[in-house]
C-alpha cells in the first residue's frame, strides 16, 4: 500500500488492512444479515470480526505490543508516529513512547501500516 492509499483508510476498512497486512490474518468481507464487515482468521477455519483497532484503545493496545515488540521494526513504528505527529527531536524513541500515552486510535494503526508499507522499507 502507499502512504496516499494508507492515510486515506478509515473505520472498518482500517481495521481490516491493520489485521491483513500487519497481523498477517486473512480478512474476508461479509454482507449477509447477520454478519456485517471485515471478517479475520487465525487458523482458516474459524471466521472472527476484526477487532475495532481504529476506535477502541483495547485492541489497538495489542497492535501497539506487536509492533515494539521487533526491534527493526519498532524504529520504522516510531519514525512513522513522529512524522504524522510532525514531532522533532533527536531522542525519537523516547519522544514517541512519551507520545504513545495519550494518542488516538487510528494514528496507532496509521503508524503501523506505514511503518510495514513498501515505501518505509525502501527509505532504509
Amino acid at each position: 500500500m502507499t502512504r496516499e492509499e494508507i492515510m486515506a483508510l478509515s473505520g472498518r476498512e482500517l481495521d481490516a488492512a491493520v489485521a491483513e497486512n500487519i497481523l498477517g490474518r486473512p480478512v474476508m468481507w461479509r454482507t449477509g444479515p447477520l454478519c456485517f464487515g471485515p471478517y479475520c482468521s487465525i487458523n482458516g477455519i474459524h471466521w472472527w470480526p476484526v477487532p475495532y483497532y481504529s476506535d477502541n484503545v483495547l485492541p489497538v493496545i495489542d497492535l501497539h505490543k506487536h509492533m515494539i515488540s521487533d526491534f527493526d521494526r519498532l524504529w520504522d513504528y516510531s519514525r512513522e508516529l513522529l512524522e504524522l505527529l510532525r514531532i522533532p527531536g533527536s531522542k525519537q524513541i523516547d519522544i514517541a513512547m512519551g507520545v504513545l500515552k495519550g494518542l488516538n486510535p487510528e494514528i496507532i494503526c496509521r503508524a503501523a501500516l506505514l511503518a510495514v508499507s513498501e515505501e518505509a522499507k525502501r527509505r532504509w
